[in-house]
Order: structure tokens, then C-alpha cells, then sequence
């Protein structure tokens, strides 16, 4: 179960191997009031200088040096970000980072939750669980009721079948007879 999140966490994020005293940027349009999470980190743990402003370098939002880092923060308008990977090491460093659908999460007691998805997903099922309990609960009712009626109806044909195996065992008992009689007579 474990592997195949892994591997579509894998699709999902992007990955870049940056070199030595080089560095990789990209942005992002968001729109005003829309709530914005940034994850990324590095393989080995190497420090990188993650830079964040809004389209002018020199109105810096945020400048970081570190391996890992989760942001997050709500556009106050609609805005493109840039973000900025330098790395200050001598050696290559390789670093994964998504920018994951954050409506897609709820909001807990704690913070935001991943797997809204999850969650829709089984409400989604307890829904048509109840609407099919609910079905058959209805389904049952209809079936009580016709056995109920059928109950008088099966006791009125058991009664008339009862009566007539009566009558027609009488009326062969009295056919018999008669057949004995009438041989007895003639003898």
C-alpha cells in the first residue's frame, strides 16, 4: 500500500540536481485569498539558499539556507512568485519540492490535513452505505407488510384446500360405497 503513495508522491513532485555555485528559479501565479504551501528538501541533507519575492528581486519575501523547509502563507493578491534555488556547496546537490493543491486539504484542530481526497472518498462511501441501508431498511418494511397480508391470504387457500381434499375425500368414500352396494346386489 505504502509503495504505490510513494511512487505517485514522486510523480507529483519535481526533482532538480543543481551544480555547483549554480542556481535553478522558478515562479507561480496564485490569485488573491489563495492559500499556498511550498515543500522542499534536500537528498543528503545539504544546506541550499531557498530566495522567495514576487517578481522583484530586491523585495526579498523570504531568504533562507537550510535542507528542508515546509512554507506557508495566503496571497494577499494576486501575485507570481519566484523561487530561487542557489547552491553555495562544491559538490552537486539534488533537491525535491512540490507545490501541493491546497484545497485538497482540510483543516484540523492542529493545522491543515492531507488527504481530503481520502476523506471525500469515504464520505463519499459511508453516504452510499447509508443510502443503501436506508434502501433495504425500506425494502424490508414493503417486505413485511406483503407477508403480513399473504399470511391471511396463504391461511384462506390453506383452509379451502383443506376443506375440498375433505369433500373430495367424502364424496370418493360415498362413490365407493356405492360401487360395493350395487356389486353386492347384483350378486
Amino acid at each position: 500500500m505504502l509503495l504505490p503513495f510513494l511512487f505517485i508522491t514522486k510523480i507529483l513532485t519535481g526533482a532538480i540536481t543543481i551544480k555547483p555555485n549554480s542556481q535553478f528559479v522558478f515562479y507561480e501565479e496564485f490569485k488573491k485569498g489563495e492559500r499556498i504551501k511550498f515543500e522542499c528538501s534536500e537528498n543528503d541533507g545539504m544546506d541550499y539558499e531557498l530566495v522567495i519575492h514576487n517578481g522583484n528581486p530586491k523585495e526579498t519575501l523570504t531568504e533562507l539556507k537550510l535542507s528542508y523547509v515546509v512554507l506557508h502563507t495566503e496571497a494577499q493578491e494576486n501575485m507570481k512568485l519566484h523561487f530561487i534555488f542557489k547552491n553555495t556547496n562544491s559538490d552537486s546537490i539534488k533537491i525535491w519540492f512540490m507545490l501541493p493543491d491546497v484545497t485538497k486539504e482540510i483543516q484540523g484542530p492542529l493545522g491543515p490535513v492531507d488527504g481530503q481526497d481520502v476523506v471525500a472518498e469515504l464520505k463519499n462511501t459511508l453516504e452510499n452505505i447509508y443510502v443503501s441501508q436506508k434502501n433495504h431498511i425500506a425494502k424490508q418494511i414493503i417486505h413485511e407488510k406483503n407477508v403480513k397480508n399473504a399470511k391471511n391470504t396463504m391461511f384462506f387457500f390453506f383452509m379451502f384446500e383443506f376443506f375440498f381434499n375433505v369433500f373430495i375425500a367424502i364424496y370418493f368414500y360415498n362413490d365407493i360405497v356405492k360401487l360395493f352396494r350395487s356389486k353386492r346386489r347384483k350378486l
